[in-house]
């Protein structure tokens, strides 16, 4: 009795995917997306060019700073802070986290 209880029904399975194949809207291309996306990865070839054989070492500094610094704002400003409101931050915080956020370039606080 258990094993059945356990067990699919295969033909209510088969009726259930095919009602959500259905249902489904048809795939779209959105091309915009697809340029913005083809030209920010290639943009990123030429930065990964650059910072390997043409940046000096402070401005290698200064982008892993800004790395850090937008990973900070998007975790501890966006997503934790604005998102979730899991703490509460004094408004110096909230102005840091918030430029923070602006340089992680993953939309503004209103969105998240």
């Amino acid at each position: 009795v258990a094993e059945d209880f356990l067990s699919a029904d295969l033909d209510a399975m088969q009726k259930m995917e095919d009602h959500v194949k259905l249902s489904r809207p048809p795939l779209k291309i959105v091309w915009r997306n697809v340029v913005v996306f083809t030209f920010l990865h290639l943009a990123a070839l030429l930065g990964m060019y650059q910072f390997m054989f043409e940046a000096k070492w402070q401005t290698c500094l200064w982008a892993f700073c800004l790395y850090i610094g937008g990973g900070f704002g998007i975790t501890a400003g966006a997503h934790r802070l604005w998102s979730h409101k899991s703490y509460k931050a004094a408004f110096p915080l909230r102005v840091a986290l918030m430029l923070c956020n602006t340089v992680a370039f993953q939309n503004d606080m209103i969105e998240w």
